[in-house]
């Protein structure tokens, strides 16, 4: 049961443990059984990607037990992170990781995965109430703050909630994330995925496999950061602007959401002409006006 355990895991490199600790490989010794039964008792590591000496010295009850550390983790581990553990994203989701000297499986079990949860989605709130007969629909706003671009959002979903199931997902909090609530959205708020493409791309793709959207509506050029990952999921993107292309950095952004975008919309022809003004190859880039 343990072999497979660890098998499926991924977290044991059999080559690795070979050249790592030679004395085994010289011995003939399988080096799955070697670490289980000798190996783990040395503080040999399993991996590169688990750090064995380490993850005692965090979890001290586990030698007090004699338990081996990487079963511990795979079955015991705090809150049972879900497997397999794929390291190449987190060490790009936290690049601060290979600096902290920590390998990627103990830093996300003792410290990112207590600190975000991003993917488990622990913290939506109101799903529960979605209907079955209704089609759901995302709505994104880039903060939840009592201006413009989030007040029109919460205008939105106020409309849309008699008809859609509403998932409203705010890229930064502010003092309308609870008005977004008594609307009957079920709200997700992570600031975290702003300027984080990887983070964005994770978090979008499993609400996209969770709640099959009929279309999103991405208010502000500022939240443009989930248009491409909906487009991944061929989900029909409209994306509804507010704002001057002179004012709005890096240069390529508007021509990035229009690209990504199903549909566009301006909330006046002034900013509308400034974007085709900008770029004027997008002039036959089909766009509405509504103020």
């Amino acid at each position: 049961k343990e072999i497979r355990l660890i098998q499926d895991s991924g977290l044991f490199d059999a080559q690795y443990y070979l050249e790592t600790y030679r004395h085994v490989a010289l011995a003939g010794a399988d080096p799955l059984i070697h670490f289980l039964e000798v190996g783990a008792a040395e503080n040999y590591n399993p991996s590169p990607l688990f750090n064995t000496s380490l993850y005692l010295k965090m979890n001290p009850d586990v030698a007090l037990k004699g338990l081996n550390p990487l079963v511990h983790y795979l079955t015991q581990g705090p809150d049972k992170p879900p497997l397999p553990f794929d390291p190449d994203p987190y060490l790009r989701l936290d690049p601060d990781v290979p600096e902290s000297g920590i390998d990627p499986v103990t830093h996300h079990t003792h410290h990112g995965y207590h600190e975000d949860q991003l993917l488990s989605f622990s913290d939506i709130s109101n799903d529960r109430n979605f209907s079955v007969d209704r089609e759901t629909i995302l709505v994104v706003c880039h903060d939840a703050t009592r201006t413009g671009a989030p007040v029109l959002g919460l205008n939105l979903v106020q409309g849309l909630v008699g008809r859609y199931n509403v998932v409203a997902l705010l890229l930064g909090g502010g003092p309308l994330s609870d008005e977004f609530r008594r609307a009957g959205a079920a709200v997700l708020t992570l600031s975290k995925l702003r300027g984080n493409p990887v983070l964005t791309h994770q978090v979008v793709d499993q609400l996209c496999k969770r709640y099959r959207f009929k279309f999103a509506l991405v208010n502000s050029i500022e939240s443009r950061i989930v248009l491409p990952v909906l487009g991944n999921h061929f989900v029909p993107a409209i994306s509804l602007i507010h704002e001057f292309s002179a004012n709005t950095r890096p240069r390529d952004a508007f021509r990035n959401a229009l690209f990504w975008s199903s549909e566009v919309v301006f909330s006046a022809k002034l900013t509308l002409e400034g974007v085709f003004s900008e770029y004027p190859d997008l002039r036959e880039r089909s766009a509405h006006i509504l103020p």
